[in-house]
């Protein structure tokens, strides 16, 4: 439906995807918590030390490669019409990671040599200090921040999960028949949310226009 050159539209597309560690991310709610950036602030930090690193020591094979392999892997995301997309450009990760490393090899290699043994202390203090911030935020994005956004929530099967939660608790004041959507059929939220009790069938027009009580004394829901 873009009717402007290929070019034109590359222009657009190739910032947007490299700016999505440290500008902008994802904003498709299945992929990334909308708009945030894909790493968390630190790393996203280091990674842009990182990309400068990588090219002042492009001839170096390490270099070459990682930023090879990360610009190889972001293909998918330039010439994607959804950009910055962090699905198709998932590949990507283990070299941003290993640009990271490699920018951190160096800074403990400096302090080795400026500081001696309390450099390597230093150094190592660091090395704890990051995935433990990393994995403090990545926990907190997971488990806090995204089940309360109101786009992630309504792309992950909100339907399926507020109606398996009621037919769930209706069991609890005795016997309730489930009449549930016929394309939840293979749902694993309304399977989950209402396990063990399978206390309901898929709704068909057939059978159950005009509804009618299959059992007495059942509640339907």
């Amino acid at each position: 439906y873009d009717k402007r050159p290929w070019g034109a539209k590359l222009k657009e597309e190739v910032p947007q995807t490299i700016g999505m560690y440290n500008v902008r991310g994802d904003g498709n709610p299945r992929h990334n918590l909308p708009g945030e950036i894909m790493l968390n602030p630190i790393w996203a930090s280091f990674f842009g030390l990182a990309i400068f690193y990588l090219l002042l020591r492009i001839k170096d094979e390490r270099s070459w490669l990682v930023f090879t392999w990360w610009q190889i892997s972001l293909l998918a995301g330039y010439f994607s019409i959804e950009a910055p997309q962090a699905y198709r450009t998932i590949g990507a990760i283990p070299a941003v990671l290993i640009g990271v490393g490699l920018v951190l090899e160096r800074g403990l290699v400096s302090f080795r040599r400026a500081w001696g043994g309390d450099g390597v202390l230093a150094g190592s203090g660091l090395l704890v200090f990051l995935p433990a911030v990393g994995g403090f935020y990545e926990i907190k994005t997971y488990f806090v921040d995204q089940p309360k956004h109101p786009g992630v929530w309504a792309e992950f099967s909100a339907s399926e999960y507020a109606m398996g939660k009621q037919l769930k608790e209706l069991q609890k004041d005795g016997p309730t028949h489930g009449l549930a959507k016929a394309d939840w059929s293979d749902s694993y939220t309304f399977r989950f949310m209402t396990y063990p009790e399978r206390n309901y069938e898929y709704f068909d027009v057939a059978r159950h226009v005009p509804l009618r009580e299959f059992t007495p004394g059942t509640r339907y829901l």
